[in-house]
């Protein structure tokens, strides 16, 4: 069967993207490492339209997710969509993430959305697929852990 995607509300769908959000972390932070995802926070930020979660899912099963946060822009009143997690299982990455990716932006942009930002890590498999797209790097980020 062909994976299919689908926007979702990521508060009524959380119990399925578990197991993905877990493999997601375990990818960021590194295995056997602590990380503690703030679900309460994305099912709030989902209920009240605050983020936009698309999802893939192939027999039954989610295989990929997608969340975006919508804000208005402080300069132009523009509304845009900032990628907060994206993650695709193993499997799937490739032509079908490439194709997820573009129906996230074909649904963001049905519903008025200007801009879309990602944050990737430099030298990252998304930081190609994005140029493939498209997308343009326009700002470096800069952080300080405390």
């Amino acid at each position: 069967m062909k994976p299919i995607f689908r926007e979702v509300n990521l508060a009524h769908h959380i119990g399925r993207a578990i197991h993905l959000i877990d493999a997601h972390c375990q990818e960021v932070v590194g295995q056997g490492k602590k990380y503690n995802p703030d679900i309460d926070y994305l099912c709030m930020g989902s209920n009240t339209g605050l983020l936009h979660t698309f999802d893939i899912e192939d027999n039954d099963k989610v295989v990929g997710y997608a969340v975006f946060m919508i804000a208005k822009d402080f300069i132009t009143s523009e509304r845009s969509a900032s990628n907060v997690a994206i993650y695709v299982s193993p499997k799937y990455r490739g032509r079908t993430a490439v194709r997820f990716m573009q129906y996230t932006e074909m649904m963001l942009l049905s519903k008025g959305i200007k801009q879309i930002n990602f944050h990737v890590p430099p030298s990252s498999m998304a930081e190609k697929c994005l140029a493939h797209l498209g997308y343009n790097l326009r700002e470096k980020v800069y952080y300080k852990e405390f």
